[in-house]
């Protein structure tokens, strides 16, 4: 099962505005996103915890059986609630992370990947709940489990929230951490969740300390990925978080350029009301 945003590319494609009453105006765009964040903050769930229960481990041989069978079932239920969590807890009980951090499906996606993949908070906090478990690992596409929370719709925060309180057993790449680690196409979680315009996990990742302004190997930041899907309450969010205003990728382009690209006269308002009361201009 190959890795797919999760029911939101539409709204994602570079070609589609938003519509216009879910988007800010110009002149009020500062003033909603503030008043969206505080109301996402008072009313966040918390991220589950799971304590899993003393079992005897199984053999290795048939520990990598069991993995690759709850690989290919929470990824058969992607997106669906489990009504199996007791048994998905039983199972998690017996492996080690040593073959947990081993085993993974064709696509490169191991059990922390799928747990994420079914987009259920309590399924991934069972999974992260095995001692020693990796949350860097990556997929065939250098897709680590936070790349596809981005993409998860509704449960991205409780997701990222413990993904990223996991600690790390290896250095990363570059010593990066794993909120700012790329996939194959240099992408950044955060960029990805601006791709695939999923606010609520833009803001999560920036919570969990994503930056903000770093850029990818073609010199975009997030924010201009955002500009391209033309959602000005996105950008709005990343122009109050963006130090680098008027950084410019390798064309040269700064977010003007890369927002006049866009035809779309809210977006350059959006902007240039944001630069102007922000005394950038």
């Amino acid at each position: 099962l190959a890795l797919q945003q999760p029911a939101a590319a539409p709204q994602a494609a570079p070609t589609q505005a938003q519509p216009a009453s879910e988007v800010a105006t110009a002149t009020e765009a500062g003033t909603q996103t503030e008043e969206l964040t505080t109301a996402e903050e008072e009313s966040a769930a918390e991220a589950p915890t799971v304590t899993l229960p003393q079992k005897s481990k199984l053999p290795d041989a048939e520990q990598d059986a069991l993995i690759g069978h709850m690989i290919a079932n929470l990824k058969a239920t992607e997106g669906g609630e489990l009504s199996t969590s007791p048994v998905v807890t039983d199972q998690a009980a017996q492996l080690t992370a040593a073959r947990v951090n081993k085993i993974k499906d064709k696509d490169g996606n191991y059990l922390l990947h799928a747990a994420v993949l079914n987009g259920t908070p309590q399924i991934v906090a069972i999974i992260a709940a095995i001692p020693g478990i990796d949350p860097d690992v990556k997929n065939n596409k250098d897709e680590t489990p936070l790349h596809i929370a981005a993409q998860v719709q509704g449960n991205a925060p409780e997701i990222i929230k413990i993904l990223t309180t996991l600690p790390t057993i290896k250095p990363t790449t570059d010593d990066l951490p794993l909120v700012d680690l790329g996939d194959q196409n240099d992408n950044t979680s955060l960029v990805v969740a601006c791709i695939v315009v999923n606010r609520d996990a833009v803001k999560a990742l920036i919570d969990a300390g994503a930056n903000p302004d770093y850029d990818d190997d073609k010199g975009n930041l997030p924010l201009d990925h955002a500009i391209r899907q033309k959602n000005t309450e996105l950008i709005t969010l990343l122009l109050s978080k963006t130090k680098a205003i008027s950084h410019c990728n390798e064309n040269g382009s700064n977010i003007l350029h890369v927002a006049a690209v866009t035809d779309n006269l809210e977006v350059v308002n959006a902007i240039l009301t944001y630069l102007k009361s922000s005394s950038a201009l």
